[in-house]
């Protein structure tokens, strides 16, 4: 194959030229192009060619390698000293965080993004809505937006990794009384009693 290709810093024949398996912009999708018109050596339309994707363009169902969004949120919260970034979509409502589901408790009830806001579906967030009959506490979806930051009472993330992981500031702002809430804590007690039980049952019925 004739023709030369430059990666990481050198120059080889284009059959000779590879990407590591586990280069970040492959394995995370991180690439960005845009084609721009320029008159009088301005970009045209300039801000309408940068929003965030619209969630149709990568169905945000699928766990797709494509999260050069959330890398870039990812990267944007390190540089500010925090854990996790919030997103919001196209229509300025939140969404979700870049490696998990969000949810705001206000007067006793978990709220957390619907989905139609163009978030992954996690499985403990879904879980979360069974965990919360159990417990008697109301989860459901509702259309969020920042401001609603302001008054929730607490505030925690799920993942399959981190479980629920109670969040008790967003930016320089306190939410709710600065620590985890009872909400939260009733929740997490719940879901990892719903995991004990649930992964028991199957260690009998596997080796019995």
């Amino acid at each position: 194959m004739r023709g030369a290709v430059y990666v990481n810093g050198s120059i080889a024949p284009a059959d000779q030229a590879v990407v590591p398996v586990y280069d970040h912009g492959f394995v995370y999708g991180e690439g960005v192009y845009e084609t721009l018109r320029t008159y009088n050596r301005v970009p045209f339309l300039y801000d309408r060619h940068i929003l965030r994707n619209h969630p149709g363009s990568v169905n945000p169902a699928i766990k797709s390698n494509n999260l050069l969004n959330n890398a870039i949120a990812m990267q944007a919260a390190y540089r500010r000293g925090a854990d996790e970034a919030l997103m919001c979509n196209y229509r300025g409502e939140l969404s979700e965080c870049s490696q998990a589901n969000v949810f705001l408790v206000r007067g006793g009830v978990a709220l957390t993004p619907r989905t139609s806001a163009g978030l992954l579906d996690g499985v403990t967030r879904t879980f979360l809505f069974e965990v919360g009959q159990d417990v008697g506490i109301g989860v459901r979806e509702e259309v969020l937006y920042p401001k609603d930051l302001e008054t929730a009472d607490e505030m925690f993330i799920t993942s399959t990794t981190r479980e629920l992981s109670p969040v008790v500031a967003v930016d320089d702002r306190t939410v709710g009384a600065g620590k985890p809430g009872p909400v939260t804590a009733k929740l997490l007690d719940g879901y990892r009693a719903r995991a004990r039980e649930i992964t028991e049952s199957a260690r009998i019925s596997t080796f019995q």
